[in-house]
């Protein structure tokens, strides 16, 4: 109490001090009285005793004629005795203005018929009372109601909104649709009722970042055209810090009243944010909320309004609404202006807070850095909105730095560097890329029109699945289709070889075994080399050279082989666009189970496995023609490396020379030598390359026939055909053989025809063969890798992940490709123009629907099925730059799943690579299902991870990381252990809203 006493004498001298020096320069200061009104929705409906504190604030007002503005809650305004009550007040005081509060309650969420968020701690917990809590189409939803209500009742649409948080995706639509020119959220506080807000403008308005509402906007292009009002502006030395009691240190009569302070405390605050003549102009916000307790508060807001008076008598202030505000502002500034509040300088650039010659907070601004939530819904019952920081002694004491320079925007990004978005790339790079590789493909195919415009279009559309993934939005990095988790993993596989290691990048302290890693290899040396990202590598180069290359090599080793273009036009085309019958039934590319020819490069070691093949089958032509040394060594070597690229492609590759090899003792006896020395040759190369990296490895395939066929009519998100498969299971069990028999062809049928879509023509070229009474040598070694392709998925399937082995059929389809484009160019050859053209049509238009539907629902939406927000990649470049050492984080949770929308964060969106594959780290235990796939125990790190977090055994806890040699531990919000940091010995070295990052001593 006696200190309380020496502070507000301090204050009140130092009131009397500064009051000398206000005003002299002339510009104008501006308080703005704002008082938020709710309704009884969460307390007593239908009892208006909430309109007894708003006569009770309307008396000093009246009697000190004080304009405010009044924001009204929805259950505020949606009864009669709030209609009536404040439809009188606007005629009474016609200088008063009503907004809206936008609070979001049960029954405003019925009127936009919006799902409420049910359970949590309270009604004001963060997911459910702001609209970041929603989805972006709900927000507008729940907007539209509100704003279409409060016109229906008022007569027209407000111009103020407020609510302790809005995000600038719904501000930006306030703004845009209906005219909302301010806006009133609170002030910046770390620790206060569950909402973190920190990181902006310290208590002055400004015009906010499109991206970003605690942002102030850098250009016209990203402003959003309202103004941001602060509520309970802090005190610029006593406010900042982590708690509750340094953000009550405020304007606000409730949070200084807890101090002890008073009415000379409140008018020392008045002076630093209205009378400092470093600024421009003077703006602070004052008001109470009406269910604050009266009694006790009632006489501290008179007090407030009795000063405001006064200084509006002697002409230093002026009184004036939200709107009226809003309206000067725009007139008077383009851009904010910097503004000083005590020893905090605010700019568009910037914010810097001082303290004794000491920088205590710096945040570098960049207008473009997005929000948390900003497109996704906030699924927690606290809110987390920060803004980046180069300084911030809140979270890290003693981290401040002298101040020995000028403070300015150069000197600051000279001394600390610019905001940049964390793993972002220079789009004029990609744009450039594109159109030299669109140069030269002109330029190698410009004397064959028709294949130019097919490799283009194929290309793109080839491309397109992956080139949207890894790229950073304003929700995060996006990843479409499975990126979310193989592309995860392969760029995990790239990081650790880039750096020549075959450390498993998810199991610390083990190698890789049981893993193909060709394609990774090759993306690892061509980003040590280029210095180019894994990530653009990955996603956005790699695939469309691949793409081209696919493209080309089919028609020329089709036209080498045969010398018919329309055969080898048409094969390039069913290779490109290749799809099933799903699109008749409405359904997906994968309804019959594997993915069809868009989906081919999502798994780039098989499209990099198709461009080996195609050269080896190239090679192949010429060693038949030339058998020579040379054909025959660059054969052996393309054919048996396939085997580290795709091990799939490698079997059937293999395969179908032993066949070609065996059945040439009957067909081709002369040329058996040369044959044999290629099946041996690359067999041997296959093994040389697999056998030292694999000489662990167990047989990951289990005998399981028709297992494909069988899920396909029992599973709902395949075909789904219950009646067949509950046939099919009571004719076996009935003993009833002849139709079980039925039954299973049924289902094979429609599982080969289903996928095959139009490629079930290439079946027609088995009767072409037929029909000459011969078959040659690529005939018979194509013949046995449709066989093996087809046969191998249908009698196995893999440990771990059964679905795994469908791989083995995706060769069968494109093999089918092929045929179908040779059977069209031989009917063709036969065939008058007229019918060409309409047999042409007919087979493009059906078999084009699959490419079109596939990228339109599932490659091309705007929102992705998953991403790593801006927070986490913040994180994760922070965590990249750090000394090597195993990573530690929090096991996957199957049910994180059900509580974010999409896009989901990758560590609630499946279990993956993402922490190693973004922080090149390896870490103690991710992706379970590869870890699975490829034969790791890694049930037992689970169990051991699950405990460390649980635990209170100090000792368990650091002898389990000393053990397992863990030098970070990463963890994201919603996450904890409950072992101290000093419990463990190790510290805190990076924190945002969303992520925590330890390092063990």
């Amino acid at each position: 109490m006696k200190l309380n006493k020496k502070i507000s004498f301090l204050l009140f001298f130092l009131f009397f001090f500064l009051l000398s020096a206000k005003n002299v320069s002339g510009r104008d200061s501006f308080v703005t009285v704002v008082n938020p009104v709710r309704g009884n929705e969460f307390s007593d409906p239908g009892n208006p005793f909430f309109l007894e504190s708003v006569n009770n604030l309307l008396a000093p007002l009246n009697q000190k004629k004080i304009p405010a503005t009044w924001l009204l809650r929805y259950d505020a305004f949606s009864n009669n005795e709030g209609i009536v009550f404040f439809k009188k007040l606007a005629v009474e005081r016609p200088d008063d203005e009503l907004g809206i509060f936008l609070e979001i309650t049960p029954r405003l969420a019925e009127l936009a018929e919006v799902g409420y968020p049910g359970g949590g701690l309270f009604w004001h917990d963060a997911n459910k009372i702001f609209l970041s809590g929603y989805k972006p189409e709900e927000r507008i939803k729940l907007i539209d109601a509100s704003f279409e209500k409060f016109k229906e009742f008022f007569g027209f649409y407000p111009k103020s909104v407020g609510v302790w948080h809005i995000d600038a995706y719904s501000v930006r639509y306030m703004s845009e649709k209906y005219g909302v020119t301010g806006i009133l959220i609170c002030a910046d506080q770390f620790g206060t009722d569950g909402y973190q807000i920190w990181g902006g403008w310290w208590g002055i308005p400004y015009y906010p970042s499109r991206y970003n509402i605690l942002l102030p906007a850098q250009t016209h292009k990203n402003k959003i055209d309202a103004v941001v009002f602060w509520w309970a502006a802090r005190d610029p030395i006593l406010g900042y810090g982590g708690s509750v009691r340094e953000s009550t240190y405020s304007v606000q009569a409730n949070d200084y009243l807890s101090h002890g302070l008073d009415a000379v405390y409140f008018k020392k605050l008045m002076n630093d944010y209205l009378f400092d003549n470093r600024n421009q102009f003077g703006q602070l916000t004052i008001g109470l909320e009406n269910d604050n307790n009266w009694e006790k508060l009632g006489d501290k807001f008179d007090r407030q309004i009795e000063a405001v008076k006064k200084e509006i008598e002697v002409g230093d202030l002026k009184a004036v609404t939200m709107g009226n505000f809003s309206d000067w502002y725009q007139k008077k500034f383009d851009i904010s202006p910097d503004h000083w509040v005590g020893e905090w300088k605010m700019s568009t650039g910037y914010r810097i807070g001082l303290n004794q010659g000491m920088i205590v907070d710096l945040r570098i601004y960049n207008e473009q850095w997005p929000e948390a939530n900003l497109l996704t819904a906030n699924p927690w019952g606290t809110l987390s909105l920060n803004n980046p920081y180069k300084i911030d002694t809140v979270r890290f004491s003693g981290s401040e730095k002298l101040l020995d320079f000028e403070v300015n925007q150069n000197e600051l990004v000279k001394k600390f560097g610019e905001q940049k978005i964390p793993f972002g790339i220079e789009k004029v790079f990609l744009l450039l890329y594109y159109l030299i590789t669109l140069l030269l493909i002109i330029f190698f195919l410009r004397k064959n029109l028709s294949l130019l415009i097919l490799v283009i279009l194929g290309s793109w559309c080839l491309s397109l699945p992956m080139a949207k993934s890894g790229l950073v939005y304003p929700f995060g990095m996006g990843f479409w289709g499975p990126n979310g988790h193989d592309g995860i993993w392969h760029l995990a596989l790239i990081n650790q070889l880039k750096n020549f290691s075959l450390n498993n990048p998810v199991f610390s302290g083990t190698r890789l075994t049981n893993y193909h890693f060709g394609f990774d290899l090759i993306i690892a040396l061509l980003s040590r080399l280029t210095t180019i990202s894994p990530l653009v590598l990955y996603f956005q180069a790699v695939p469309l050279i691949m793409a081209v290359l696919i493209g080309v090599l089919t028609y020329k080793f089709v036209y080498n082989w045969l010398s018919s273009k329309c055969s080898a036009w048409w094969a390039v085309f069913f290779v490109y666009f290749g799809g099933s019958w799903g699109w008749i039934l409405g359904r997906g590319e994968s309804t019959f189970w594997a993915n069809q020819s868009i989906s081919g490069l999502i798994n780039p070691p098989y499209g990099l496995s198709l461009i080996v093949l195609l050269v080896g089958l190239i090679k192949l032509v010429d060693y038949l023609k030339n058998p020579d040394k040379k054909n025959l060594i660059i054969s052996c070597v393309l054919f048996g490396l396939l085997i580290q690229i795709k091990v799939y492609a490698g079997i059937v590759a293999i395969g179908s020379l032993g066949c070609l090899s065996l059945l040439s003792l009957k067909f081709y006896r002369a040329k058996f030598k040369g044959i044999f020395h290629l099946f041996f040759g690359s067999f041997l190369v296959a093994l040389i390359v697999f056998l030292p990296f694999n000489l662990k490895a167990s047989s990951l395939l289990v005998f399981s026939p028709l297992w494909f066929s069988r899920s396909m009519i029992a599973f709902s998100d395949r075909l789904g055909w219950f009646k067949l498969e509950n046939a099919r299971i009571a004719y076996f069990h009935s003993g009833k053989w002849f139709k079980w028999l039925l039954a299973e062809g049924l289902a094979l049928a429609i599982f080969i025809f289903g996928n095959l879509g139009t490629r079930a023509v290439g079946f027609f070229y088995g009767g072409f063969v037929w029909k000459k009474r011969k078959i040659n040598p690529i005939e018979l070694v194509l013949f046995s890798a449709l066989t093996i392709s087809l046969v191998l998925p249908l009698l196995f399937i893999q440990k771990g992940n059964p679905w795994n082995t469908i791989q083995f059929f995706y060769y069968f389809q494109f093999l089918m490709a092929v045929f179908t484009g040779v059977t069209i160019g031989n009917v063709f050859g036969k065939t008058g123009k007229l019918k060409k053209v309409a047999v042409g049509i007919i087979l493009i238009i059906l078999t084009l629907p699959t490419t079109i539907i596939t990228l339109k629902n599932d490659y091309l939406p705007s929102r992705p099925p998953s991403r790593i927000s801006i927070e986490e990649l913040e994180g994760l470049n922070f965590l990249k730059n750090q000394p090597a050492g195993s990573v530690l984080s929090y096991p996957f949770n199957s049910d994180w799943r059900y509580k974010f929308s999409e896009p989901k964060p990758l560590y609630a969106y499946e279990t993956t690579a993402y922490i190693s594959a973004l922080s090149a780290h390896q870490t103690f235990l991710e992706d379970e299902m590869n870890l699975e796939i490829t034969g790791f125990d890694w049930q037992a790190r689970r169990k051991d991870s699950q405990l460390f977090f649980l635990t209170a055994d100090q000792l368990w806890g650091r002898t389990f990381l000393q053990e397992n040699e863990i030098r970070y531990i990463y963890l994201v919000k919603g996450q904890k252990m409950n072992l101290g940091l000093n419990d463990i010995e190790a510290e805190k070295i990076f924190e945002n809203g969303e992520v925590v990052i330890f390092r063990v001593k």
